[in-house]
């Protein structure tokens, strides 16, 4: 299980590993997700594009208020399906 100090907003970018217990925990403990429609193209330290992004990618919300989790769902729907708690869209 994730634990936060009291007040602390976080989010986690992972890759879509489905199958494994760590992507479990996150998905269990986290306030809102996107899964992203497209692979996200990540780039070098000089600004480059990296080849080869084998797999999609998972973004986790964790200690947000309910007016962060209901703008990460109105932000995040343009990108791919969100999942969590809508309080307020």
């Amino acid at each position: 299980m994730l634990s936060l100090p009291a007040g602390t907003l976080a989010f986690a970018l992972v890759p879509d590993a489905t199958e494994t217990a760590w992507f479990h925990a996150l998905a269990k403990t986290a306030q809102a997700i996107c899964f992203f429609r497209e692979r996200i193209a990540f780039v070098d330290e000089t600004g480059m594009p990296i080849k080869g992004n084998p797999r999609g990618s998972t973004l986790f919300l964790f200690g947000a208020p309910p007016d962060i989790v209901a703008r990460f769902h109105r932000t995040m729907a343009a990108y791919g399906w969100t999942y969590g708690p809508v309080l307020t869209r």
